[in-house]
Parts: C-alpha cells; structure tokens; sequence
C-alpha cells in the first residue's frame, strides 16, 4: 500500500496520497495548528506508512512526538548520495528543494528549472542525471508585497497584474510594474542565467503562488504548472531509497 506523504512547510501542513495515478490533498493545515494533523494521521495511517519532507525541525519534532505507533520515515538531505549533490554546504539544504527538483527530473527525463513561489520563491537547477546543482533563494511574492505595503504605507493597493502600457503613466500602474513586473523580471533573470551554457531545459513551476507567477511569466508559455510535485519527489526519491538499501 501507498504511504501517505507529508510536508511540513514553512507556513503550514499538507497531507497527500497517491492513488490511481492521482495526488489527493487529505489536509492542510497551518504549522501553529498540529491537533487537527495528528488526529487524522492517527486514524489514516494506520497499517500505512508515513512518509515526512520538512523544512522546520522543531514542528516535525514535537509533531512524531505524538504519533509514535505510526511508522514514519523522514527524508532528510544526509540520505541524498553526494554524486546528486553539487552544492558546496548540503547540511543547510533545505530538502524540500531537492526533492521538488528530483520530482520535476523524474517526470521531465530532462534537465529541469524548478521554481517553488511559495513564502520563500526558489530558483533551482537539476540535471537529467538528478545531479542537484542549486539556484536562489529569494522572498516569496507575498512577503515581498507586505514589505512594500508596510514600508510605504501611503501608496494604494493594486491589482495583482502587469498594466496594458509601459511606461506606468499613473501611480497605480506605476506599482503594478515595480512590485509584480519588478518580481517577475528578477525571476526571468535567474531562469536564463540557469539556461546560459545549459542543455536542453524544462521549466516547472510549483507554489503557492506559482499560478500568479505564471500569469506575470506570460512570455515564458513553456512553464509547466505542477501543484503536487514536491510530493512527487518524495515518493520517487522514497522508492530510490527503497531500491538502494
């Protein structure tokens, strides 16, 4: 039977499955918020496994605190093989970016770009060998908008979208260009400084606010949306620890 698999985020819990060929969202929860998690983990995974990617040690911990007659397996950056690391300080690799990564590669049998826009946004390369070469690590969309709002509290609220015109001929379009085209065009950036010298890339986008990135990438037609493929990586890299014990 399928494990169940379960990301603990840097805002909030997301419990999946895999059945059918299909991702299924069980739960999702924020981080502060763990009963409700442990709960349905006590009924759901009974007789399954779980199967943990987390990027915040201290709620994972006091989370499995709570569940120890379930079988948990986390996955953890000291189990990737150093040939699929080329990152000169793998202990602070957040593994959710590799695993996200090793899903994209795993699907795509190319080298992939893989852009997470969630609370952090992160720009990573892998190659179609799964070699994790890393990327960027910037503010997500949305922290990026509340800084703007709360350092410059006199400027109005806009429209989450790029105006028709350049140049912004209004103050409203004017902060449509600085704080979303601004983002968008620092985003662009790094995807062709990943592709410089590169072969062949796929551009895979995942997030929380990955729809609206892409919306703001409208020129970049060949990003492919993919709202599980965090959990995808944790299921293939799951099965590649299985078949190398």
């Amino acid at each position: 039977m399928e494990p169940i698999y379960l990301d603990i985020g840097n805002s909030s819990f997301k419990l999946a499955e895999y059945q059918n060929g299909n991702w299924t969202i069980l739960c999702k929860e924020p981080v502060n918020r763990p009963e409700k998690v442990i709960n349905f983990l006590q009924i759901k995974c009974e007789n399954r496994e779980l199967v943990i990617s987390s990027v915040r040690k201290e709620v994972e911990t006091k989370l499995t605190e709570n569940l120890s007659d379930i079988n948990i397996y986390s996955l953890h950056v000291s189990q990737v093989p150093s040939k699929l690391l080329n990152y000169n300080t793998p202990e602070t690799l957040g593994i959710d970016r590799f695993l996200s990564c090793f899903g994209a590669a795993s699907l795509s049998k190319k080298a992939v770009i893989v852009i997470d826009a969630g609370s952090a946004c992160t720009i990573d390369y892998m190659t179609a060998e799964r070699v994790f070469h890393g990327g960027v690590i910037m503010p997500g969309l949305r922290i990026f908008k509340k800084v703007m709002a709360d350092a410059l509290p006199e400027l109005p609220e806009v429209d989450e979208s790029l105006p028709a015109n350049w140049p912004g001929k209004s103050t409203n379009e004017c902060i449509r260009w600085g704080l979303y085209g601004g983002y968008a065009s620092a985003v662009e950036a790094f995807i062709r400084k990943h592709q410089t010298g590169k072969a062949e890339t796929e551009i895979y986008i995942t997030g929380g606010d990955a729809l609206l990135l892409k919306k703001l990438l409208n020129g970049r037609k060949e990003l492919k949306h993919h709202e599980y493929l965090l959990f995808e990586g944790m299921r293939e890299f799951n099965r590649f620890n299985n078949a190398n014990l």
